[in-house]
């Protein structure tokens, strides 16, 4: 007996077959497989740049992922500048909230110009320009 049913490169415990058909969620046409077949093509066994496929036979095979659109490279670019800018953001919010009560040292002051001028160059990068030249952190 299975112990998984595969389908459509996703693995559904029959154990909870129920709870899949109650949501509506099972597979009709799956194929099974043993909890080895399982554990062989999870996700801490994958290989650098492939994902769990289907096969010709309907069983799991290692597929190729593929490449990114370039829509989706934008996309990706944009998250990484938000991650970048937020990261900024993080850095300088108490010596902007210093600056503003007039408390900051002259040493971070100088530390929020170098930051601030960090987040000029992360915004006036061209995202659809791959690839991306992310300007370096301030130390």
């Amino acid at each position: 007996m299975a112990d998984y049913i595969f389908h459509s490169g996703l693995f559904f415990p029959v154990a909870l077959k129920s709870d899949y058909q109650a949501s509506g969620d099972w597979p009709m046409d799956g194929v099974g497989v043993s909890a080895e077949i399982h554990e062989a093509f999870s996700s801490k066994n994958c290989p650098e740049g492939r994902i769990c496929g289907t096969g010709p036979d309907g069983m799991p095979a290692w597929s190729d992922i593929a490449p990114l659109t370039g829509a989706e490279k934008v996309m990706q670019m944009e998250s990484q500048r938000n991650a970048l800018l937020t990261q900024a953001q993080n850095v300088i919010s108490i010596w902007q909230t210093e600056l503003q009560l007039g408390l900051i040292s002259d040493k971070d002051k100088k530390s929020l110009i170098v930051w601030i001028e960090y987040i000029q160059k992360v915004r006036a990068i061209d995202t659809s320009t791959i690839p991306v030249n992310w300007p370096e952190l301030p130390a």
